[in-house]
């Protein structure tokens, strides 16, 4: 039987258990536990069942998790996972932000001093509006002398289209700074 919004609204956790389980249809549930209620969908993928997060009720109420469980099945019509495709979706959304990010950054060479290996973040950048050094390692100040001959110089505004195309791979050593 299909839920409704007042079911969903009353459900909690059996006395007993750690957590219930309220099913809607097409493999749509309401997951309860003390701390909160999640909406999920079971489904099956190349002979597997798997489980995809729908949200967070109230945040996503039983129409939305219900079109949510929607577009999914048009994903699974179309030979796509519909987990892999909503992982795929938030990995590009944080590249396109980091990219937007390094840009700003990258046009600003000389707040880099390489020979001193350290960053100098100027204060109006910071939020406590000081100057913030930050300490770069070997690697790093390896990349960006690489880097640095390939970018026009600094205020061109050429520096952001040479640099865009790079900001990915400079994300995945990040971790060095």
């Amino acid at each position: 039987m299909a839920l409704s919004d007042v079911k969903v609204k009353a459900a909690k956790v059996p006395e007993d258990k750690k957590q219930g389980k309220l099913a809607d249809s097409g493999g749509l549930y309401l997951l309860i536990k003390a701390f909160g209620k999640y909406w999920r969908l079971d489904y099956r993928f190349g002979d597997k069942r798997k489980t995809m997060a729908l949200g967070v009720h109230p945040q996503v109420s039983l129409k939305e998790a219900r079109d949510k469980r929607e577009s999914a099945k048009k994903l699974l019509e179309k030979n796509i996972d519909p987990s892999q495709s909503k992982r795929t979706d938030r990995r590009k959304a944080i590249m396109k932000s980091n990219e937007a990010t390094f840009k700003g950054v990258a046009t600003e060479w000389f707040e880099i001093d390489l020979e001193k290996a350290e960053w100098r973040i100027p204060a109006e950048k910071m939020k406590m509006r000081m100057i913030h050094i930050v300490p770069l390692s070997q690697q790093v100040i390896d990349i960006l002398k690489e880097l640095q001959p390939c970018t026009p110089p600094t205020g061109t505004g050429e520096t952001h289209a040479a640099l865009g195309g790079l900001s990915g791979w400079i994300k995945g050593w990040s971790h060095l700074i």
